[in-house]
């Protein structure tokens, strides 16, 4: 892909839990497409934790063998995929910003 830019995904913890859980679907399928780097994975801090949190529950229900296949799906996407990693905001930005959030 020399000369043109990526599309950019910002996925949830939902897209991304689900993408990893399943084995098909469209949240599976958008995965594929970033691990394939058609599309640039931008994954935030909380949703990292928020996703790697999910997926220590989630393993916590399986055979062994099952859970540890799942948490190295999970290391292999973020290889695959090196995304754009964007830090937590800082505290007074996402006060200022509270009016923009419906209750």
């Amino acid at each position: 892909m020399t000369g043109r830019r990526r599309i950019r995904l910002f996925l949830d913890s939902n897209v991304l839990t689900g993408g990893i859980i399943f084995p098909w679907g469209l949240d599976k399928a958008v995965l594929s497409i970033c691990a394939a780097r058609v599309c640039r994975l931008v994954l935030a801090e909380v949703v990292r934790e928020e996703v790697e949190e999910n997926l220590v529950l989630h393993a916590e229900c399986l055979p062994a063998l099952e859970a540890h296949d799942l948490i190295e799906h999970y290391r292999r996407l973020i290889k695959l995929t090196v995304p754009e990693v964007i830090g937590r905001p800082e505290r007074t930005l996402v006060q200022s910003s509270r009016h923009l959030i419906r209750p």
